[in-house]
């Protein structure tokens, strides 16, 4: 897949922006602040219809102005042509056109341009909390598997519904709200089922592709395991052999176990939602036993993987944009990821530092752009 142009209006501090890409690495150079960043925001606004920086979706728009808009041209490995355009009001809801069509349900657009991020908040997937890694659980397995995004979508209107209601009937007498939970107890152990087998298969194919990039990197002494660990099961040894109605029963378990403590709290008490991916480090939890660099040697292994796994799903490569690179890597582990990537994906990369280009691969195709105040100039071009 490569995007061929960008059009941006409106979209942050970009007025009116017409980028045509090359096929190869794109290198967009800027001081902070001048629009890098909400270039790589807005394409994968056009692959996601949302942003990946945190935040009211609506902060995008340009100040003064009633609406953003994100237009991609794009070509995929066969040749076939691919649009989307996305608008974004101040107030309503976005407008998505893809191939002619409009689009009702945003989560219909993804996985049509498939993309892998690197970005500073990123790190979060190794260093933070739970929230983050099922983040990117989900982001990577709704981009490569549409039956699994339909399903975390209806999960979690299930959740919503299912979660008001405890609410509202909270410190009820037990037995008081039975016959409305009922089915929305059905179809919560249905969903959860589904997205824990879902995840289970994934890691099992995701594991592997984890490791062997660690290793490329140059990190050959440590013992790395990453383990997927189940709310539904409340452990990271699950069964060898799992299907979805051995996940059923014992989700139905476990939610008649956490009856009476749902409705003295008022909210559902186990599900996906409180997955995690455990990361370790010769035995020991990475983010006691890592360094710094061990971190970002995980997060670049797990970037790859993802790369892989969308590559060998789609049949097709996946587009890669990296923000801020520098202030992540160290020049021996950007020389590593070029050499890995360049010759197999269009790259977007923004820095503030021109010497990345000391560091591409020999024949590697490139241009330079500058960006400043919203506005991109076209610099270099070597192919």
């Amino acid at each position: 897949m490569r995007i061929v142009e960008l059009h941006l209006t409106h979209f942050r501090n970009h007025t009116e922006t017409v980028l045509t890409l090359e096929p190869g690495v794109n290198l967009l150079v800027g001081e902070n602040g001048q629009g890098k960043t909400s270039i790589l925001e807005a394409i994968f606004f056009a692959a996601f219809a949302r942003s990946f920086v945190p935040g009211r979706e609506q902060i995008v728009v340009q100040r003064g102005q009633e609406q953003a808009e994100v237009e991609v041209h794009a070509e995929r490995d066969n040749q076939l042509p691919y649009w989307v355009r996305i608008e974004i009001p101040i107030r309503g809801r976005k407008k998505i056109t893809a191939n002619g069509e409009n689009i009702t349900q945003t989560y219909e657009i993804i996985g049509s341009l498939p993309l892998v991020v690197l970005a500073p908040d990123h790190r979060s997937i190794t260093i933070g909390g739970p929230a983050h890694r099922r983040r990117f659980l989900n982001t990577l397995l709704s981009q490569s598997h549409r039956r699994y995004l339909k399903t975390l979508w209806m999960y979690h209107q299930v959740l919503k519904q299912r979660n008001a209601l405890l609410a509202a009937h909270r410190q009820m007498p037990i037995g008081g709200i039975d016959a409305q939970l009922e089915p929305w107890n059905e179809q919560l152990i249905q969903y959860a089922a589904e997205l824990t087998w879902w995840r289970y298969q994934f890691v099992q194919d995701f594991v592997p592709l984890v490791h062997h990039y660690y290793s490329l990197l140059g990190d050959t002494a440590e013992q790395i395991t990453v383990r997927y660990w189940s709310d539904l099961f409340q452990s990271a040894e699950l069964p060898a052999a799992l299907d979805v109605e051995t996940v059923k029963t014992v989700a139905a378990e476990r939610l008649e176990r956490l009856a009476e403590n749902e409705r003295r709290q008022g909210r559902t008490l186990l599900g996906p939602q409180r997955d995690d991916l455990i990361f370790e480090i010769n035995g020991l939890p990475f983010r006691q036993g890592a360094s710094q660099g061990q971190h970002k040697s995980l997060l670049i292994s797990l970037k790859f993987a993802e790369w892989h796994y969308l590559d060998t799903r789609f049949g097709e490569h996946p587009i890669a944009l990296f923000d801020d690179i520098f202030s992540e890597l160290d020049e021996h582990r950007i020389r590593r990821v070029l050499e890995l990537l360049v010759p197999q994906t269009q790259l977007l990369i923004t820095t503030t530092d021109r010497r990345i280009q000391e560091l591409l691969p020999a024949k590697a195709q490139y241009a330079i752009y500058h960006v400043q105040n919203g506005k991109v100039a076209l610099q270099t071009v070597v192919s």
